[in-house]
């Protein structure tokens, strides 16, 4: 079997929405099967694309689209084409399309009115859905329709985008499934907890205050009861918005109380130095940061998006604030340092939920619907022979 990974991934080079079609990529190669990607170029090469090709997968490359007056002239006068208009053809017999949002699909149709030309079986993956907004325009929807209703499987990341996807497009997508993404921890173990006296707060996520929120629990802790308590907040991670960050924690003069750690590969040694996730997500998939942390033995608090609730049970593995607004993190705050001194108890309870509802071999499941979506091409071509 020939298997094409495709990742509509523009933002950034790499994410944590690539690690399910990564590994899935893996062990197709592991089982003997060929493998080829094709995602966007950037400057620098992500190094796991540098890894499968070192396995003996092919690459191939599609150019981002090319925002200057200039090229945008150029392309309507037909001078030159548009970048984005050039696919490079990637034979397989089948398709997985990994998009970082649901819709991105048709963000990028002329990548994809290709997917459809190639007239081989395709699933689609969603990680990630936006809570609010983004109904799918009328003039879009007969063309997401057929898309959705012509793959094997339509795969999201969490039962609640599943729903907001419904929503956003008035239909009722029957071949839906929900799937993990991998949890990249070294050790799914509860961690000794921190003996410190200080509250300990890590916040892992990408540095973009659009989707993650760090801006509005910057805005919380500023205010004159935080001033006074004994905490400190590690923000993790990498992103658009570091130097905004910076700036907030100077204006709300939280220098000594909140810091900036950048991106940190050991995700284990973060929750062996901290007491509990802050997650202020606008929306999300189902973020690993929080499985991750729950896996260590570390309760949560975050907000009702994506696939939070089914990770947070409010009160007992965590604290889950209604939606991203300052007085909805601010009740979940205070529920937080009430119970400060049951955050061992409640991370012990967050680890045993977790571990039961996680699927720790995803790669594996995608991989099965995988192949029976090869064995279902093959057998369509037996019925018409």
């Amino acid at each position: 079997m020939r298997v094409a990974f495709i990742s509509l991934m523009r933002a950034f080079p790499w994410g944590g929405s690539e690690e399910l079609w990564f590994r899935a990529a893996k062990l197709a190669m592991a089982n003997g099967h060929t493998v080829c990607t094709l995602t966007q170029r950037w400057q620098e090469v992500p190094t796991k694309i540098t890894e499968l090709e070192q396995l003996g997968a092919e690459v191939y490359f599609y150019e981002a689209a090319r925002h200057s007056l200039a090229a945008r002239v150029a392309v309507k006068l037909s001078l030159k084409p548009d970048v984005a208009d050039i696919i490079p053809e990637v034979k397989a017999d089948v398709y997985v399309l990994s998009n970082g949002s649901t819709w991105d699909f048709i963000y990028n149709h002329p990548l994809t009115n290709r997917l459809i030309g190639w007239d081989k079986p395709y699933v689609l993956i969603s990680q990630h859905n936006f809570e609010n907004g983004h109904t799918v325009k009328d003039t879009w929807r007969a063309y997401a329709l057929k898309f959705i209703k012509g793959a094997e499987n339509v795969f999201f990341v969490s039962a609640r985008n599943l729903q907001v996807a419904e929503r956003q497009l008035g239909y009722a997508i029957e071949k839906a499934q929900v799937i993990s993404n991998p949890v990249i921890i070294k050790s799914r173990s509860i961690k000794p907890f921190p003996a410190s006296p200080r509250l300990l707060m890590a916040c892992v996520a990408r540095l973009d205050c659009d989707f993650k929120g760090q801006d509005i629990l910057l805005q919380v802790l500023s205010t004159a009861q935080w001033r006074e308590r004994d905490f400190y907040l590690k923000l993790y991670g990498s992103g658009p918005h570091r130097a905004h960050l910076q700036q907030l924690i100077t204006l709300y003069k939280l220098e000594g109380k909140v810091s900036l750690e950048g991106q940190v590969s050991d995700i284990d040694h973060i929750w062996e130095t901290n007491h509990v996730l802050v997650l202020p997500s606008l929306s999300e998939g189902t973020p690993l940061a929080l499985i991750e942390a729950m896996l260590s033995g570390r309760a949560a608090v975050t907000t009702d998006v994506g696939g939070n609730s089914e990770y947070v049970r409010d009160g007992e593995t965590g604290f889950l604030a209604a939606t991203a607004s300052v007085s909805c993190l601010t009740a979940s705050l205070e529920s937080l340092w009430d119970n400060r001194h049951k955050l061992q108890t409640m991370g012990e309870t967050a680890f045993k939920h977790a571990a039961a509802i996680t699927d720790f071999c995803p790669e594996k499941t995608l991989f099965k619907y995988i192949q029976q979506a090869d064995t279902s091409l093959a057998t369509t071509k037996a019925v018409k022979e």
